[in-house]
């Protein structure tokens, strides 16, 4: 026998989390069983989160890169340094880790963990669902209960070998959620800040078919995600 760890996220129609769930409120099935739930909690718990950005060269346009570093920087200041673990990452057509000299590619949370994209200069093509991939597989070295991806871009892959499909599917198998910030011009998000999703498109069903969701933000990013 084996214990098998599934991690939940509960939103109601207008995307906003739904707290307060016992374990009489889920149901486990596996093919046409359903096997019985034997440890349930819902609590808050460390995460180890693989931060991606885009530094491909359509980031230049409209200043999306510096969209995208201050939504990052929003993001990590909600994560608890004590417990919470962080992996900065980089991609245009191809995959960087940016951590320490002698450091593996994932840490503890600190003020300077994000101080290696003031180096980030955009130029290239873009493989983000490559990226998204082998973000979601170094995470398999993490002990954390939750664990995540969380890509800045400005939504548009022109290089990758995988589709957005395989990686969904890759990712949702080893229970890693994909949040998606797709940083663009006010122009073409008139409501500013943060919007709902986007019109269906093959980079929010990567999102959201691995438990994750896609969000837009504009320019400047100074709204909470």
């Amino acid at each position: 026998a084996r214990l098998v760890l599934v991690s939940v996220t509960v939103r109601d129609d207008r995307g906003r989390p739904v707290t307060g769930l016992t374990q009489d409120d889920f149901e486990v099935w596996s093919d046409d069983t359903r096997p019985a739930i034997t440890e349930f909690s819902a609590e808050a718990s460390p995460i180890t989160t693989a931060l991606l950005v885009d530094q491909s060269g359509s980031m230049r346009v409209s200043s999306n890169i510096t969209a995208a570093r201050e939504a990052a920087r929003h993001l990590v200041s909600w994560m608890t340094p004590a417990t919470d673990r962080l992996g900065l990452f980089t991609f245009d057509s191809m995959l960087t880790s940016i951590s320490a000299p002698g450091a593996g590619p994932f840490s503890t949370v600190t003020s300077d963990s994000l101080s290696g994209l003031s180096h980030v200069k955009p130029f290239g093509l873009t493989s983000l669902y490559d990226a998204v991939d082998a973000t979601s597989a170094a995470l398999m070295t993490e002990a954390a209960p939750r664990r995540a991806v969380v890509a800045f871009t400005d939504g548009v892959d022109t290089a990758s070998v995988f589709t957005a499909a395989e990686v969904s599917a890759r990712a949702a198998a080893i229970d890693v959620p994909v949040y998606v910030v797709a940083v663009v011009p006010p122009v073409d998000n008139p409501s500013s800040g943060v919007a709902s999703a986007l019109p269906e498109t093959a980079l929010e069903q990567l999102a959201t078919w691995t438990g994750g969701q896609l969000f837009v933000a504009s320019i400047p990013a100074h709204a909470s995600l």
